[in-house]
């Protein structure tokens, strides 16, 4: 018998403050119950600068609010996938000059950008900074994104034999990034136009810079529990991990984890399977909360059928 495959996503979002004074993190994630089209934003406030948290925010109202504009055609978007992400970096970037403009008491603005899209079981990202993006598939977890930093640079010219390990590791300006939304150009983007195929039981981990306080084996060995636990449960997981590793200097972590799971249902036309009852799952956790001064960030989870 024909069968269409599906996927499911499970997924579930989450904020921690960390040890930092101000939560700079901002977050806003789209999962509906139906629909082939889900989507995260997720943004960094420039640590140090005097209104990170307001760049954070400003990013990601902008580009949430026009990726969920083109939500109700998820066709349309993928085909136009190219100029709808132009446009929401560049709005995004715009609304930072605007209030840097209006607001020059404020200091320097400045922010990361990571925006996982899923269509069906395609994922497509943006990404400008050093928020990480995960794939944990059979075991082994790979970074999908780029990152925009002076670390990364540096790292590549080690790898090509072109600086000695010591010299990297030692450069003053190590933890610089290297492009960021701050009203001016942005000089690098890490844009995924063509589709990453998704596949039951791969786990994408979208997160910002203080996920990293966990390390890359650390991050590795508790979403090799995936196969046990819902999307909810792995961000506990996480949270928790930082929370028992976390140093004076743990960052702010906004972080979504996106669970895959198999769904094929049979494809036919006979009349006989009218009455079938189809096996299909529905769970939606909601919560919302308010973490840190004018930022209200929601936690949602779900189990959603593609």
């Amino acid at each position: 018998m024909p069968c269409r495959a599906k996927i499911t996503l499970d997924s579930a979002m989450a904020l921690c403050q960390g040890q930092r004074a101000r939560q700079e993190d901002c977050i806003a994630t789209h999962f509906p119950t139906d629909g082939p089209l889900g989507f995260a934003v997720l943004a960094d406030g420039m640590g140090g600068h005097a209104a990170g948290d307001v760049a954070s925010r400003l990013a990601v109202s902008e580009v949430f609010a026009e990726l969920t504009h083109w939500s109700a055609d998820p066709s349309d978007l993928e085909q136009k996938l190219r100029q709808v992400f132009q446009s929401t970096l560049h709005n995004a970037n715009a609304a930072i000059a605007e209030y840097a403009d209006a607001e020059p008491d404020q200091g320097d603005l400045g922010t990361t950008l990571l925006v996982p899209v899923v269509i069906s079981a395609r994922l497509y990202w943006l990404s400008v900074g050093d928020s990480p993006l995960f794939l944990m598939r059979q075991n082994r977890l790979h970074r999908l994104n780029t990152e925009h930093s002076l670390a990364a640079h540096l790292d590549r010219q080690v790898a090509r034999g072109e600086l000695a390990p010591p010299a990297a590791l030692a450069h003053p300006d190590r933890q610089c990034l290297t492009s960021v939304l701050s009203g001016a150009p942005v000089p690098e983007v890490d844009a995924r136009l063509a589709p990453f195929a998704l596949m039951p039981g791969d786990v994408v981990v979208a997160a910002t810079d203080g996920l990293h306080g966990l390390g890359h084996q650390h991050l590795s060995n508790l979403l090799r529990k995936a196969p046990d636990r819902d999307a909810r449960s792995l961000c506990t997981d996480l949270l928790q991990a930082l929370s028992a590793t976390a140093t004076a200097e743990q960052d702010n972590t906004a972080l979504c984890v996106i669970k895959v799971l198999p769904t094929a249902q049979p494809d036919t036309a006979q009349p006989q399977t009218v009455n079938r009852r189809p096996a299909r799952r529905k769970i939606t956790f909601l919560a919302s909360g308010r973490k840190g001064t004018g930022i209200r960030c929601t936690h949602a989870m779900e189990d959603i059928p593609r």
